[in-house]
């Protein structure tokens, strides 16, 4: 708990020579997870640092891991490890011993994007700068695992279509209303795919082998879509694939279609031999593998396309779930048919499937969720340096 319920109040309580770095409040609501910050100014000698760190034990400022040195702009520096520092010459001024290699996290990083940069660099801590090298707060790996876990929770509920907010206790009313949501969403598709089943007729009518197989197609839709999804929300979160970087966006959607046309030709390939083998019929064969084919590949289109769509309706890429965008894939007018019976209203069978339009605007719509600030102290410092672990995370860097 803090020792006083306002900045200024605890800044009253360090010693003068301590720096307070509050989180801004447009930081707060950019990331649960950023905390204030404690500095030194590189003028300070080790002795003074030293008498200071002792001063605050009477105040909680959480736990220490390294010391920030600002400038006299509040321009982060460099840190010192407290073991570097109490081995220090007394005398010594901070930015003699300081470590210049710092890795630092931009402002306007995501949640997403913070993980990757502390799984990446190994530090249990990492200070938080702004555009100009200001030091603004700090992030730490206790509290980011928490804003993690709020937020993978709160995933879990919107992709099961619950309120991210349920409670057991919670009005019937109100979660009944959200759940009709997508209940009656789900009751939409059911109706098409009954529409989809009831326009062959004249097939089911002469053989059972278009019903035995629909589970089929549905079921390897669902898995190709799914695991496309995946891969793409990830490289979203990550940077690796933006929105506003068609080339990017191509380069996912032309890997994710290879992988799933593979996958159709082998998985088609098989399935074709079973029903002609099943059904006595080289053609039969032909049409089931050649449609559960164009089934993957349209499955592994709509996982890359739907979050897209999503960051273009300022919506997070994450809960688009399974049975919101494999459907697009394996439920269009493109399902396989007996030969002597096309589709009603066509000359052939062949419908255009769904059309996707890749939206042009990254994730960032959506407000990320808050936890609750209460017992959380100012951050003094980061765990370590390792100036060749980072990588090319895009939210942190090395400034040397």
């Amino acid at each position: 708990m803090y020792a006083a319920h306002t900045a200024a109040g605890l800044q009253a309580l360090l010693p003068p020579i301590v720096r307070f770095h509050d989180v801004p409040e447009y930081l707060a609501r950019v990331s649960a997870a950023y905390a204030p910050a404690l500095s030194f100014p590189q003028q300070t000698t080790v002795q003074q640092a030293i008498n200071a760190l002792r001063e605050m034990r009477a105040v909680d400022v959480g736990h220490i891991y390294y010391i920030f040195v600002t400038d006299y702009n509040e321009r982060l520096v460099g840190v010192i490890n407290l073991h570097d520092l109490f081995f220090a010459v007394p005398g010594a001024h901070l930015f003699e011993v300081m470590d210049r290699r710092v890795f630092t996290l931009s402002a306007d990083a995501g949640l997403e994007e913070q993980a990757h940069a502390m799984s990446e660099s190994g530090l249990l801590a990492l200070p938080v700068v702004d555009e100009q090298g200001r030091l603004v707060g700090a992030m730490e790996m206790r509290d980011l695992i928490a804003a993690l876990e709020h937020n993978s929770a709160a995933t879990a509920y919107r992709l099961a279509g619950l309120n991210s907010g349920a409670a057991i206790d919670a009005p019937l009313i109100s979660q009944a209303g959200y759940r009709m949501i997508w209940q009656s969403a789900s009751f939409v598709v059911a109706l098409l795919l009954a529409w989809i089943v009831g326009s062959f007729e004249y097939s089911v009518t002469g053989t059972m082998l278009v019903v035995a197989m629909l589970p089929l197609l549905l079921r390897q839709g669902s898995l190709t879509g799914r695991q496309s999804l995946t891969m793409m929300v990830r490289s979203l979160a990550l940077g690796v694939v933006r929105s506003g970087q068609p080339a990017t966006v191509w380069r996912m959607l032309r890997r994710e279609l290879l992988l799933g046309g593979v996958a159709g030709l082998c998985l088609g390939a098989l399935a074709g031999s079973v029903v002609a083998l099943w059904q006595g019929s080289t053609v039969l064969g032909l049409i089931a593998g050649g449609v559960l084919f164009v089934c993957m590949l349209l499955a592994a289109a709509a996982g890359v396309l739907m979050p897209l769509v999503c960051t273009r309706l300022r919506s997070r890429p994450g809960p688009c779930s399974r049975c919101r965008q494999w459907r697009r894939g394996s439920v269009s007018r493109r399902q396989w048919h007996h030969p002597s019976h096309p589709l009603p209203g066509t000359d052939d069978g062949a419908q255009s499937g769904p059309s996707h339009r890749p939206a042009d605007r990254r994730d960032g719509g959506a407000p990320r969720a808050r936890l609750p600030r209460h017992g959380r102290g100012p951050r003094a410092g980061i765990a370590g340096t390792r100036a060749d672990s980072l990588g090319e995370a895009p939210a942190c860097r090395l400034s040397a």
